[in-house]
């Protein structure tokens, strides 16, 4: 079996989101994260930085589209993917980076809230039965598991999406979307 290897980076978008490849090819993108370790010098009695660590974060297919539709520079995130190193030559010399190939993206929400607004697939899109294919694209039963797209919880979801989104400042107040919609999470068996 191949080793694969998973890590999780926290840290800030150096820059908004960016689409490439071949056009008709399934959605991708890119974006770099800085990440900044602090340690207390306790000689001089305050914080202090190490030197940034910087990532190139690749995303494909729905997670793509979701990414560029939501992340910004500036944004808090939290990535979990395959770790990997692109290599290539530039005027004769050799160069290579990190790279992390993205399976899971979201807004680091110890710094701020965020609003989910689920993404639906029409049921002939999606497949008859259960798939977790689906379940990023549609909505998930608490199993995880995707059903035929639709949204498998007891809440209700917005129906247009809020007029802002948060950020890790918190100035844009994406909260009030979800206002009155605690009830049910005692069901739900958060």
């Amino acid at each position: 079996m191949p080793q694969q290897t998973t890590v999780t980076i926290t840290g800030f978008v150096g820059a908004d989101p960016v689409r490439f490849g071949r056009e008709g090819a399934p959605p991708a993108c890119s974006f770099r994260v800085g990440s900044t370790r602090s340690y207390f010098h306790a000689a001089s009695n305050e914080w202090k930085d190490h030197p940034t660590t910087w990532v190139t974060i690749k995303a494909f297919r729905s997670l793509a589209e979701h990414v560029l539709g939501s992340l910004h520079k500036g944004d808090p995130v939290i990535v979990t993917g395959r770790l990997g190193t692109e290599s290539w030559q530039q005027d004769g010399n050799p160069r290579s980076r990190m790279v992390l190939e993205a399976g899971a993206v979201g807004h680091d929400m110890s710094f701020g809230t965020s609003v989910l607004n689920r993404s639906r697939v029409p049921a002939e899109a999606s497949g008859a039965g259960w798939r977790r294919a689906d379940a990023h694209q549609g909505g998930m039963a608490q199993d995880g598991i995707a059903r035929d797209g639709a949204v498998q919880n007891d809440r209700e979801q917005p129906s247009a999406p809020p007029s802002s989104a948060a950020t890790a400042d918190g100035a844009r107040d994406a909260v009030s979307s979800l206002e009155g919609k605690e009830e049910g999470f005692a069901d739900a068996g958060f």
